[in-house]
């Protein structure tokens, strides 16, 4: 079974526009980018015969300003690739091409809306055995951002906590480790979307993460998904996690798959 990941999308994209530096650190592009340097006239000619458009986040609002002097008729449109949130300033593209679809990652606009939050997906596929035997996993978390500073503050002072640590490890590990609990805890990093959560997932974990917006949005927009919402981490000591518990929230999740995605290009 194939799991998604973002970059899984590429062969299906026709046009990636971006700029030079974020096209040096995403050389995967290579065959299909246009930065600002590009010729103007080529980009036009190829967005005549293309459907499926990625734009960078980092550089939407400079591409906005190009793109909607071109006639052109997309059929969707795909952000992805940058810790950067798109909140309702995405509405001025709906309105240029109202036939589009949006797929966004970090999406924390309106809740009921033409825009769906694309997974940051997993960082490698996961196919051993699935075998529960560990009530809660808090797997390695770095310091980086400041939504996990905050959780490992919160760890430093909760030593019982601490029975439940993974070991770091390499990925292979790392998943395996992971597989063996039934919930897991899933601080965001510098971005609000998280390898961690798609992959707690995709070994069947529940995902345990902090109240947030783009929370909010993604339950909105695919309820079937488990998880626990805590609306601080204080919660974690009062929170009755159990097999039954489990068991009354787990549901297979269809969009970690990246046939989700893929037959709905």
């Amino acid at each position: 079974m194939k799991y998604f990941n973002h970059l899984n999308l590429i062969p299906y994209i026709d046009v990636a526009l971006m700029n030079s530096y974020t096209l040096t650190h995403n050389p995967k592009f290579i065959n299909i980018a246009f930065t600002f340097d590009s010729d103007i006239d080529l980009l036009k000619e190829k967005l005549m015969n293309s459907k499926i458009i990625y734009i960078h986040p980092n550089v939407i609002q400079i591409w906005k300003k190009i793109l909607f002097e071109i006639n052109f008729h997309p059929k969707l449109f795909i952000f992805f690739g940058s810790d950067i949130s798109i909140d309702n300033g995405i509405e001025e593209f709906k309105q240029r091409f109202p036939e589009a679809e949006f797929w966004i990652q970090n999406y924390t606009g309106v809740l009921a809306g033409p825009y769906k939050i694309l997974p940051i997906g997993v960082n490698q596929d996961y196919s051993g055995e699935i075998i529960k035997h560990q009530i809660l996993g808090i797997s390695y978390i770095s310091d980086n951002g400041g939504f996990r500073r905050e959780f490992l503050q919160y760890l430093n002072y909760n030593t019982n906590l601490h029975k439940y640590l993974l070991p770091k490890s390499d990925i292979p590990t790392y998943l395996e480790n992971l597989s063996k609990c039934y919930f897991s805890i899933c601080p965001m990093g510098n971005g609000f979307d998280t390898l961690r959560f798609w992959e707690s997932l995709m070994v069947k974990s529940i995902p345990i993460v902090l109240a947030h917006d783009f929370y909010e949005n993604l339950k909105f927009q695919y309820n079937h998904i488990p998880m626990i919402v805590l609306n601080s981490w204080d919660e974690l000591e009062t929170l009755d996690l159990s097999v039954d518990k489990y068991n009354s929230l787990w549901n297979d999740v269809d969009i970690v798959l990246e046939d989700y995605w893929v037959n709905r290009i």
